[in-house]
């Protein structure tokens, strides 16, 4: 898929973390949905628009990003998880 023109919804409770993605995304001439700090208003902006693909912290530090990723599932949307988690961690 060619991300250039796609609108990506951003998924982050970092501030600096969720600028830095922003900035990569704009960078590749995208149109950035968000970013969104919780999931509560990343399911809110999933009611209103339908992002091309998403990147999802995977802990927005007051709980995990699993109905977010739920969401953008039966919508049909691409995603990934961003995590600081080592992969071979499991996850609480």
């Amino acid at each position: 898929m060619k991300l250039e023109a796609r609108k990506v919804l951003i998924v982050e409770d970092d501030y600096m973390q969720a600028t830095d993605l922003c900035a990569i995304v704009e960078k590749a001439n995208c149109h950035v949905l968000g970013p969104v700090s919780d999931e509560a208003g990343a399911l809110l902006l999933l009611e209103k628009e339908v992002p091309d693909v998403a990147v999802i912290d995977l802990n927005l530090g007051t709980g995990m990003s699993y109905k977010v990723a739920l969401e953008l599932a039966d919508q049909h949307v691409p995603f990934i998880f961003a995590t600081g988690y080592d992969c071979l961690s499991p996850v609480m």
